[in-house]
C-alpha cells in the first residue's frame, strides 16, 4: 500500500519529534523522515544534553535539510499572517494599510483611498454617501472563516445591492482584492470571491432620457419655486452633461480654457479638452484635479446647441481669467456633491423623480449609438478609449497641430432639449437672475 505523500517543506507530525534518552545521557532525535521544498525525501536527527538541546539541534539541521534540492526555498518561508479564526477587522486594516503606502508611492490616487475608507469605516460626515453599509460593521466582528465562503459572500452583496447598488459593488471590489491577497498570503486554496457575480454588473435601473423628459428637466431646473439656493450654474451645467456624456466631476472641473473656439463666433462647433475632475477629502474644501477619474485626457466636439449655449454663459459670466472654472459658486469649486443634491430638489415628486445625472450619461451613449450605429463612438464620447494622448496636453503646441478629436456632433444635435415654440437658452433662463 503506497504511503500518503508529505507536504513538501512541512513539519513531521508532532509524534514523530520524541527525543530519546540514551545509556551515555545524551538525547537523540534519530532519522524522522520527512520531505523538502523540491519534492525529494530526507532524514533529519538532532542530539543534545538535555531534551530541549536536542529538539533545537534538530531544528537547525530540519531547516537546513527541507531546502536541499531548491534554491527558492526561502519564498516559503513567511507564514500567512492571517488564518481562519483571525477577524476581519484585523484583515481590512491591513487592506487600508496596504493602499496608503501605494499612495505614497504615487500607486494609488488620494480620492481612491478615501473612497475605500468610506466603504469601510463609519465617518461623522452628513454626506449621505458617508453613511451608506459599512463593511467594518457588517463584517468586522466575524472570522475570516465565516465570511470567507462563496455562499456567504453572494448573498450579504446582494442584500448590500438592494439598499445601494454602487456600494455593494464598492463592497464587491475591496472584497475580490482581500480576498486574493488572503489566498496569496493566507490560508485559502482558491479565492471564495472568484464565482461571486458584481451585484452592479447584473442589473442596472439608469436609462435614456426621452425628448420630452429632457424638455421637463430643464423646465423643472429653471422653476424658481424648485430651483435650489447658491444652483444658478445648473441649468448650464445640465446642457454641459447632455451634451457631451462627461461625468459630473469632470463638468465641474472645465475651465473656460479647455473650451477652444468658444471666444470665435465663426466657429460652428467648439471643442471641449476633458482633462480633470473636482474631488474633496475628508478635511480638505474641494479642488480640481489635473486629471480625470479614470483614462486619459480626451477632447470632443460640441455640437451647434452647446456651443451656442456656453457662449451665451459666458458672456453673463464675464470671467477675468481663462484658467476660471467654468462653473463656480461665487468664485469657489463646487462641491461634487452639491450637484446631486440640487437634483435630488428639482426631481422630487415629479415624473423624473427616478432621474441620476448617470441618466444623461446614457442618453448621450444611447443618441450616439442610435445614430451611428457603432457603440465604440459612444464609448470614445465617455472617455472609455483614448481621445487624445497626455502628449497632446503637455508637449505639443495648441496651435500648430490639428486636434484629433471624438466628433459626434451631428448625432447629438437632437439632444437639444428645446420646446415647439422656441429655443430654450441660458441667457433668457436666467436673464433675472445673477449666475454669480
Amino acid at each position: 500500500m503506497p504511503q500518503v505523500a508529505l507536504e513538501p517543506g512541512a513539519y513531521p507530525p508532532k509524534h514523530k519529534l520524541q527525543p530519546v534518552k540514551g545509556a551515555d545521557g545524551l538525547w537523540r532525535l534519530t532519522e524522522v523522515r520527512h520531505r523538502s521544498y523540491s519534492g525529494i525525501y530526507v532524514r533529519t536527527s538532532g542530539i543534545g544534553a538535555t531534551k530541549k538541546d536536542c529538539l533545537a539541534d534538530w531544528e537547525a539541521k530540519f531547516e537546513k535539510n527541507r531546502r536541499k534540492g531548491s534554491v527558492v526555498a526561502y519564498a516559503f518561508d513567511d507564514e500567512p499572517e492571517f488564518g481562519l479564526t483571525d477577524k476581519m477587522s484585523e484583515v481590512f486594516k491591513r487592506f487600508i494599510d496596504e493602499q496608503r503606502r501605494r499612495v505614497e508611492t504615487g500607486k494609488l490616487k488620494a480620492q481612491s483611498l478615501h473612497h475605500y475608507e468610506t466603504a469601510i469605516y463609519p465617518t461623522d460626515s452628513v454626506r449621505a454617501s458617508d453613511k451608506a453599509i459599512k463593511l467594518e460593521l457588517e463584517l468586522g466582528n466575524l472570522s475570516v472563516g465565516e465570511v470567507g465562503k462563496p455562499r456567504f459572500l453572494n448573498a450579504y452583496l446582494k442584500a448590500v445591492a438592494r439598499r445601494s447598488p454602487s456600494m455593494a459593488a464598492r463592497h464587491h471590489l475591496i472584497l475580490t482584492s482581500v480576498f486574493a491577497d488572503l489566498t496569496l498570503n493566507g490560508p485559502f486554496d482558491d479565492s471564495p470571491m472568484r464565482l461571486v457575480p458584481n451585484p452592479y454588473e447584473v442589473g442596472g435601473k439608469q436609462r435614456a432620457l426621452t425628448a420630452d423628459e429632457r424638455v421637463l428637466l430643464v423646465d423643472l431646473i429653471t422653476s424658481s419655486r424648485r430651483k435650489p439656493k447658491n444652483s444658478a450654474y445648473l441649468l448650464s451645467f445640465t446642457l454641459m452633461l447632455l451634451g457631451t456624456g462627461v461625468r459630473p466631476s469632470e463638468g465641474l472641473a472645465v475651465r473656460w480654457l479647455d473650451c477652444l473656439g468658444l471666444d470665435d463666433e465663426t466657429v460652428e462647433c467648439a471643442l471641449l479638452h476633458v482633462c480633470g475632475t473636482v474631488v474633496r477629502l475628508d478635511h480638505q474644501k474641494p479642488f480640481r484635479q489635473d486629471h480625470r477619474k479614470r483614462g486619459d485626457s480626451y477632447f470632443l466636439t460640441l455640437p451647434k446647441w452647446l456651443t451656442g449655449e456656453l457662449r451665451a454663459w459666458k458672456r453673463l459670466c464675464t470671467p477675468t481669467d481663462e484658467a476660471d472654472l467654468m462653473f463656480t459658486h461665487r468664485g469657489r469649486v463646487i462641491d461634487p456633491d452639491n450637484p446631486g443634491y440640487c437634483l435630488s430638489r428639482v426631481r422630487e415628486s415629479t415624473p423624473l423623480a427616478w432621474v441620476s445625472w448617470g441618466n444623461l450619461r446614457d442618453t448621450v451613449a444611447t443618441e450616439v449609438t442610435g445614430k451611428t450605429g457603432d457603440p465604440k463612438r459612444a464609448s470614445a464620447q465617455l472617455g472609455h478609449s483614448e481621445g487624445s494622448s497626455m502628449a497632446t496636453r503637455h508637449y505639443i503646441d495648441r496651435n500648430g497641430y490639428v486636434r484629433k478629436a471624438v466628433d459626434n456632433a451631428d448625432a447629438l444635435e437632437d439632444l437639444y432639449p428645446a420646446k415647439t415654440d422656441g429655443k430654450v437658452t441660458i441667457l433668457a433662463s436666467t436673464a433675472k437672475h445673477s449666475p454669480l
